[in-house]
């Protein structure tokens, strides 16, 4: 295995110095952090090396990844994210009120994940997130049944692998509805070979935040295959800015799901996204997102400072934009991401999973694959 390193660039340091010091072509550095110009190098960059010789010796046996993609991810993209899958997850099937699923073009996408021995799964959403089609679905016999046989036809039909069910927004009233509809589903697919996973948000306590409550951290753990926690967004399109996923609230939510859910059953998120704000910030405008191609490529053009918030572990530069506007972006770089990696073992969880997967460049996957062995289920 080549081992990969993360090195920060020093002022006044060129791309060749780094490509003398590990002995790495300068055009693979350029290819591997999307460097259109050798010259186009800025202090405090992390860089992604691949050294050439040298053993590597990996943190654990074996953990689980998961990848999220929407329907329309190109092809070429998702076959470079599925080396490094366990689970493909597929968003997502919204489903309305009467418990009717929407409808999605994923017989390709399954067919793909299949091939590269990746197990497709299938999720199901409250469908834009509302808090009353969940209200529904929930409680309404009719609703729920009706949901529940769209799961298993589309399930045995399209040779899905598993359910990962993701609602959001719920009620606090609802959540014994939620946990009894959980209940019900692991009872019916378990015994038919087939997974359930649940994607949870990040909480601290039990009484955390207005529509978290329903998350019942110590229910889904029992029942759930895996428990995907959705660390990220606390830098959000609507939010004050921050960093998405910073590593120090993280930690804070793996110290609390530690007393509710098994270690061997967590599973954290780490996004492959940033965001950009227009600064003064006020209350009710968006952010943009952006890759961190986007970032890099923002901050290069702009000659840029780029800073680094040790506490969240996350980079962050501020630039003026062609309305002489001043705009702050966090996003994730190699160093960001690793800390998050580390984690896993830290914590000795299950794995990861991914949000979004099928971008252009992910740092993710690059990363993970040096740091530890993925389980495959299919083979």
């Amino acid at each position: 295995m080549i081992p990969i390193l993360v090195h920060i660039v020093k002022p006044d340091e060129s791309l060749f110095d780094v490509s003398r010091c590990y002995g790495v072509p300068v055009e693979k550095l350029c290819s591997d952090n999307f460097i259109e110009k050798p010259e186009d190098l800025l202090a405090n960059q992390a860089l992604i090396v691949d050294i050439p010789d040298g053993e590597h010796q990996k943190m654990s046996s074996f953990i689980e990844t998961f990848g999220y993609v929407y329907p329309t991810v190109k092809k070429d993209a998702l076959e470079r994210a599925l080396k490094d899958l366990t689970y493909l997850c597929i968003f997502s099937y919204g489903v309305n009120m009467d418990g009717t699923p929407d409808i999605i073009d994923d017989e390709p996408i399954i067919e793909q994940a299949l091939k590269a021995n990746v197990a497709p799964v299938m999720v199901i959403t409250n469908k834009y997130f509302s808090s009353y089609a969940a209200r529904e679905i929930l409680n309404n016999k009719d609703a729920q049944d009706r949901l529940i046989n769209h799961v298993l036809f589309t399930l045995k039909t399209k040779n899905y692998r598993g359910l990962n069910i993701d609602f959001e927004y719920i009620f606090p009233q609802d959540r014994i509805a939620y946990n009894e509809f959980l209940e019900k589903v692991t009872a019916l697919l378990y015994p038919m070979g087939l997974k359930v996973f649940s994607s949870l948000a990040p909480k601290t306590s039990e009484e955390n935040k207005i529509l978290y409550e329903a998350h019942d951290y110590q229910v889904h753990g029992k029942l759930s295959r895996r428990v995907c926690l959705m660390t990220y967004e606390w830098g959000y399109t609507y939010g004050p800015p921050m960093a998405v996923s910073p590593v120090d609230k993280v930690r804070k939510v793996l110290d609390y799901a530690s007393t509710r859910i098994p270690a061997e059953k967590t599973v954290i998120g780490i996004p492959n996204y940033g965001y950009e704000w227009r600064l003064p910030w006020v209350e009710g405008t968006a952010a943009t997102a952006v890759s961190y191609e986007s970032a890099i490529r923002n901050a290069i053009e702009n000659k840029a400072e780029i800073r680094f918030d040790t506490c969240a572990q996350a980079p962050y530069f501020y630039r003026y934009g062609k309305d002489n506007k001043l705009y702050v972006t966090w996003f994730e770089d190699p160093r960001s991401i690793r800390a998050k990696l580390d984690l896993v073992e830290k914590y000795k969880i299950a794995g990861v999973s991914f949000w979004i997967s099928g971008n252009r460049f992910c740092l993710i996957r690059t990363l993970i694959s040096s740091m530890y062995n993925i389980l495959k289920v299919l083979e």
